[in-house]
């Protein structure tokens, strides 16, 4: 426990010197999280769960201030030697008996920051196990020896998932799709202004549907949707395991009910839809 407190007040510091640096224009940010609003069919969002534990917590801010990319190569080498650290499951330290919440946050959000800073989904992926192995059986799992600052952690990390779900460049032509969970957005991308609904039971399935609407005018947009490594069989950056059956099981994409040719992830991990949109055309994917 001792050694991801030390994790924590690094990343605390890189946090800190990022905001405090010069001048330089990123290319990459996330969709503000007061912009997304998730949900579930049971009622609850990520926000109430963290609330529920842990009454007034809040997120750690994740983006890169002007500046940051002068610090790019102190937080990539945080981050490779942290990775071998966080296990299967998403966490640290024992995962039978402890519970993950402390190093779930940590990794977290350092993937949160090298996402930024590389646009890869391998990060999102991390995040992902993160928040649906770790922090959610932090939660759940009554045989965890829970302690109160991995509550506290856990809670953190849901109350950063709203933040983290999309995001796009400075330019606003490009749009990235990080997370797959229901979520309603209210988005203002190159002076438009519209509302994006995505509906799923991921992690339970896979399918995932997502409509645009209130969109005035047509707008030119790359759509970068994210493929798991779980479905394109990419192994994970520096992970202690890998897929035993390597055979990748790629989605089939439909844009307005017709079928996407040449559905396979760029060298990032996504796939690209470059089009004009319009209100209420959809995306579904299977």
């Amino acid at each position: 426990m001792k050694t991801w407190y030390k994790f924590l007040t690094l990343c605390c510091c890189l946090l800190y010197a990022m905001t405090a640096a010069g001048q330089t224009t990123l290319p990459l940010r996330y969709v503000p999280s007061d912009s997304v609003m998730t949900w579930a069919y049971g009622g609850q969002d990520f926000r109430t769960m963290a609330q529920t534990v842990c009454p007034g917590v809040r997120a750690a801010r994740l983006e890169l201030a002007p500046g940051a990319m002068d610090h790019k190569s102190k937080v990539e080498e945080v981050w490779q030697k942290v990775q071998p650290e966080l296990n299967v499951v998403g966490g640290g330290d024992d995962e039978l008996t402890d519970g993950q919440g402390l190093p779930a946050a940590y990794g977290f959000n350092l993937n949160g920051l090298m996402w930024l800073f590389t646009g890869k989904a391998a990060h999102a992926d991390m995040m992902e196990r993160s928040l649906y192995n770790a922090v959610l059986r932090t939660l759940t799992d009554s045989t965890l020896a829970k302690q109160p600052e991995d509550l506290r952690a856990a809670a953190e990390v849901l109350m950063g998932v709203p933040g983290v779900i999309y995001a796009t460049t400075n330019d606003e032509r490009d749009f990235f799709v990080n997370l797959y969970t229901n979520a309603t957005t209210n988005l203002c991308l190159q002076q438009h202004h519209f509302a994006l609904d995505q509906i799923t039971d991921m992690p339970r399935s896979g399918q995932v549907k997502f409509r645009l609407s209130r969109l005035a005018e047509p707008l030119p947009l790359r759509v970068h949707l994210r493929i798991p490594d779980w479905a394109s069989k990419r192994r994970p950056a520096l992970a202690a395991f890998a897929y035993v059956d390597t055979t990748a099981c790629l989605p089939r994409i439909y844009v307005n009910g017709h079928e996407q040719e040449k559905v396979v992830p760029d060298a990032d991990g996504y796939v690209v839809i470059d089009r004009v949109w319009r209100s209420l055309d959809e995306i579904y994917i299977d």
